[in-house]
């Protein structure tokens, strides 16, 4: 899991406030009675407490960065049941997608038909974690994801093709994968076991194909080791997004990452942090199952 990274003094972007922020910057703009006399005014106005209005601020600001973590659910031992609590609990908070190995399509498949009005992105996670599988069998997997209605595929690449006599065959699988998806596609690699000169080759391709962004995939790393494979892909990913799969279980590294350039944070602990910044901040309408 990744050890949580000490808080930086930073200054708030203006447009990803938190509630202080905003009330400081109110106060400092128009005065302190001023902000609190709108605040009062809208709330008249809504027939809302002054308490409703934050609580409905705040679950704004919580969907919006949850809108950026995606639910892991590449390892899952719980029955039918349990997986479409986490669909509804991750529709409820924002969550930006759900992440699932392709063995479980047939059920989400029915947690969809069986709650309408879901708006959950779902990836088919292929040959998590080590993309050791045939060839044969991934695309079986991609082509299977196409036939369920998947919104997307995330493939992972075997580390063994990444050496370089293998780098043909890995460009050539690759791109037979990407196009036999049609929709949304991601490469993914095990990035804690390359080495800075296989990484740096397959950031190089994987920035030259049809994918539309590529995932990091690290097991138990260090910050430190994570930080310098994010830092290199910033120089090699030319316009591709870059997702971060780990064991990521605080808000606040989640918000290093972004800090680094992640542009999205997949873990399995996504519902866990949307439960504890619901009760952080005093967010008490969503109620979790």
């Amino acid at each position: 899991m990744l050890k949580k990274i000490k808080k930086k003094e930073k200054k708030v972007k203006t447009d990803d406030k938190s509630l202080p922020a905003v009330i400081e910057e109110q106060k400092s703009e128009r005065g302190e009675q001023s902000f609190f006399e709108d605040v009062l005014s809208l709330s008249e106005l809504l027939g809302e407490s002054v308490s409703a209005l934050k609580e409905e601020f705040c679950l704004f600001q919580i969907r919006k960065f949850m809108s950026r973590i995606g639910k892991a659910v590449v390892r899952f031992n719980g029955g039918d049941e349990q997986l479409e609590k986490v669909f509804i609990n991750a529709d409820k908070t924002g969550t930006g997608g759900i992440f699932i190995a392709p063995t479980h399509l047939p059920i989400v498949k029915k947690i969809i038909n069986n709650n309408e009005g879901l708006e959950l992105e779902v990836v088919s996670v292929i040959d998590f974690p080590f993309g050791e599988s045939t060839a044969k069998s991934k695309l079986g997997d991609v082509k299977d994801s196409q036939k369920a209605g998947i919104d997307g595929v995330l493939i992972t690449m075997p580390t063994v093709l990444t050496l370089p006599e293998k780098v043909k065959e890995y460009k050539s699988q690759s791109k037979k994968f990407l196009r036999a998806f049609k929709g949304n596609s991601g490469l993914a690699f095990n990035a804690s076991d390359l080495n800075d000169e296989d990484f740096t080759r397959v950031i190089k391709f994987a920035g030259k194909s049809k994918a539309e962004y590529f995932a990091l995939l690290f097991g138990e790393s260090t910050y430190d080791n994570v930080k310098q494979k994010i830092e290199l892909v910033q120089k090699l990913r030319a316009n591709k997004k870059v997702f971060v799969m780990a064991n990521v279980d605080s808000a606040e590294v989640v918000k290093e990452l972004y800090g680094l350039g992640v542009d999205k944070v997949l873990t399995p602990f996504a519902d866990k942090i949307a439960e504890d910044l619901l009760k952080r901040y005093g967010v008490n309408r969503v109620k979790l199952l």
